[in-house]
């Protein structure tokens, strides 16, 4: 199967991924995904609700228009080291299509490339590239064990509207 586009992964260390129980955390609005599962990483790793809720995190990041780039700083801000991959570095100039972006992209396409620009600074190291299925299955090693790895894939909305079962068999999850 082709590469997943899309798709940001965002592994803690080793020592810091030993966790068992992720909770669930609902969003509040449509387009709050990214912090709901920012929450739910942190609060896997320890970090008390308090200091990590949804409503915390909004107020880290002066848009309502969230981009996986946010995600990344609020995690370093936590003190976490992972690896993040991204299919592009960089507002994606096609997203002006989406209704969703139109209004704030050229607001947002600054405030995101100097986010970009700055995460070596930050200490966060940014690939430019996709993930493919096997790779995939390697980071999690195996359907449900994550082999240790606490894993965020932010994916294309697009890409969702598969059916489960086809999304399972291109991921070589069984179906």
């Amino acid at each position: 199967p082709p590469p997943l586009s899309g798709l940001g992964v965002m592994c803690p260390s080793p020592a810091a991924a030993s966790l068992r129980r992720v909770p669930h955390v609902r969003q509040s609005f449509s387009w709050d995904c990214g912090f709901a599962c920012t929450e739910m990483a942190l609060r896997a790793l320890g970090v008390p609700a308090r200091e990590c809720h949804v409503s915390q995190l909004r107020k880290r990041v002066p848009s309502s228009s969230i981009w996986t780039v946010d995600l990344a700083f609020i995690l370093r801000e936590f003190g976490l080291r992972f690896r993040f991959l991204t299919a592009t570095l960089g507002v994606d100039p096609s997203y002006s299509a989406e209704a969703f972006y139109r209004p704030t992209l050229e607001r947002d396409a600054e405030r995101v490339n100097t986010l970009f620009g700055r995460a070596g600074a930050a200490d966060i190291a940014i690939e430019q590239r996709s993930i493919s299925p096997s790779e995939l299955r390697v980071l999690c090693g195996g359907a449900h064990t994550c082999g240790g790895n606490l894993i965020i894939g932010l994916v294309d909305r697009r890409r969702l509207y598969r059916s489960p079962q086809s999304l399972s068999a291109a991921l070589g999850l069984g179906g």
